[in-house]
């Protein structure tokens, strides 16, 4: 990213008159097409993050209804069984022992559920910290090379030929 954003910089500033070793000030159309740059690479850094976010949340939803469909199969199966052993124990018997063994299920189901939900909603976060990060680290990393670019020769970045350029802390020679 940084590198990307070096090189938009420094190509800006390559012309004939940094060849010539001498320095040259942005124009407002270059610093305007370096700002859209700039600003665009920060949004697409936040489109990553809520990219990361639907996706996120589009996993959990299917997580979400493969443990409801886990849980009816359960359930069907506990129905089924209850049904066979009806005439063996009776209908309460096996009705009550069903029921109990659903609640349970339920239970379960719904604390796997909410741990899915919370799993999602920390990767969530963390994800989208992690674009503003990236997309905060953008416009640092520009403000630093503007600063050092636009010195006017006392310090900072200096062209020493076509297409590379010195960090000098000293004054112009």
């Amino acid at each position: 990213m940084r590198i990307a954003i070096s090189l938009v910089l420094i190509s800006l500033l390559i012309s004939p008159a940094s060849w010539a070793g001498e320095t040259r000030v942005l124009t407002d159309a270059e610093r305007a097409r370096v700002q859209s740059q700039v600003d665009e690479l920060s949004k697409n850094k936040l489109e990553q993050g809520e990219t990361a976010r639907k996706n996120i949340k589009d996993q959990a939803l299917r997580q979400g209804k493969a443990i409801d469909q886990k849980l009816q199969q359960e359930k069907d199966r506990i129905d089924a069984t209850a049904e066979n052993l009806s005439g063996r124990y009776g209908v309460g018997l096996t009705s009550q022992v069903g029921n109990a063994k659903k609640r349970e299920l339920d239970a379960l189901a719904a604390a796997a559920k909410a741990k899915v939900a919370k799993d999602a909603q920390a990767d969530t976060a963390k994800r989208q910290a992690t674009a503003k990060k990236s997309a905060d680290d953008v416009k640092t990393t520009v403000d630093g090379l503007k600063s050092q670019v636009s010195k006017g020769g006392k310090y900072g970045l200096k062209p020493h030929g076509s297409n590379l350029y010195v960090r000098s802390y000293g004054k112009d020679q």
